[in-house]
């Protein structure tokens, strides 16, 4: 391994394991301890899933529906998309 490949691989895991550091300290500081739970507090990742989610709750929205749970009881499709 030549000395400039030694420098570039020092540089690139000195950095990740830093990002690393910070994020784990974010998470721990947050008391959320979960990383998908610390990745949509960013807007644009928010979107990226909604759909698929959207889905889901109306699938499991329209079981309980089937079941006899009143509507008043039922949780709100919004509300629960958001968590």
């Amino acid at each position: 391994m030549t000395w400039t490949a030694f420098k570039e691989l020092s540089f690139y895991w000195t950095s990740w394991t830093l990002f690393e550091a910070l994020w784990i300290g974010m998470l721990w500081t947050s008391r959320s301890r979960v990383p998908g739970r610390a990745v949509y507090w960013f807007r644009p990742a928010r979107r990226i899933r909604r759909r698929a989610c959207e889905r889901r709750v109306g699938t499991l929205l329209e079981k309980l529906e089937q079941r006899g749970v009143p509507e008043q009881d039922r949780p709100d499709k919004d509300q629960l998309v958001d968590r």
